[in-house]
């Protein structure tokens, strides 16, 4: 919790309230400001250098400016965003905390929407009232990053083994010591994905690349991916990209 202890607001810059539709995507490239964003009555998926994060009613994030980011929307809802500036302890990136419900925080948004009504000093003064109480709740009911600190283990073996042919979900669920379908929900709460899909995501990645050089067989590179036959990847494979691994090779590949 220390990235928001450290923050020191200087002032709250723009004030959205943004209302969309599930299936709507964006793609921001450069985050103008610092701000806090929260979900309404709805869901979305927010992705930045390869870690996607999960906003509702009880989580909400906190995006650096300068950072480059995407979300889709995965069910109807209002996002209030709360954009400020800071003296010192600047942060990079994006950290996603858990709320106790963002109704509460919502009221705190519209409390700062009501500040032409009085003078520039006391909106100031109320504003940076709000920020602050907003951020104290935050810490107060606890950084969602912490509950999954759990899973490191298991993370990591998942990822060195990710390409083993017969990996079991069980095996990488034990070495954190905890239950398969305990580290299964974990999982899909951290990384809007199931530990299946994500191997899979892995596993047809690498599959392209190998795809594009026409020194490995079909066969070759369904082993190397950790496929159990030619049938599984090119079943898997077609699901994914669309087209059979052959269809795609005979596009793309690069003749040495």
């Amino acid at each position: 919790m220390k990235v928001l202890e450290n923050l020191r607001f200087k002032n709250v810059g723009r004030l959205l309230l943004k209302k969309y539709k599930k299936g709507d995507i964006r793609h921001i490239r450069t985050r103008m400001f610092d701000g806090f964003v929260f979900c309404v009555g709805g869901k979305a998926i927010y992705e930045s250098q390869g870690e996607k994060y999960l906003i509702d009613n009880s989580h909400c994030l906190m995006i650096a400016k300068d950072t480059e980011y995407k979300f889709e929307v995965i069910e109807d809802g209002t996002f209030p965003v709360i954009d400020f500036e800071l003296y010192d302890g600047h942060f990079k990136g994006v950290y996603i905390f858990e709320i106790s419900e963002a109704k509460s925080f919502y009221k705190s948004y519209l409390n700062m929407e009501k500040k032409n009504i009085f003078s520039q000093t006391s909106h100031i003064l109320m504003d940076l009232s709000n920020l602050y109480n907003m951020t104290a709740r935050i810490i107060g009911y606890g950084k969602l990053d912490d509950k999954y600190k759990i899973m490191e283990p298991s993370i990591k073996y998942l990822q060195k083994h990710v390409y083993d042919i017969g990996l079991d979900i069980s095996v990488v669920a034990r070495q954190s010591n905890i239950s398969e379908v305990y580290f299964r929900r974990l999982f899909k709460e951290k990384y809007c994905l199931t530990p299946y899909e994500y191997a899979m995501e892995k596993r047809i990645e690498k599959a392209k690349e190998m795809l594009l050089y026409d020194s490995y067989t079909i066969s070759e590179i369904a082993e190397n991916c950790g496929f159990t036959s030619i049938y599984a990847f090119s079943r898997a494979f077609k699901n994914i990209i669309g087209i059979a691994p052959s269809d795609f090779k005979k596009k793309y590949i690069v003749s040495k």
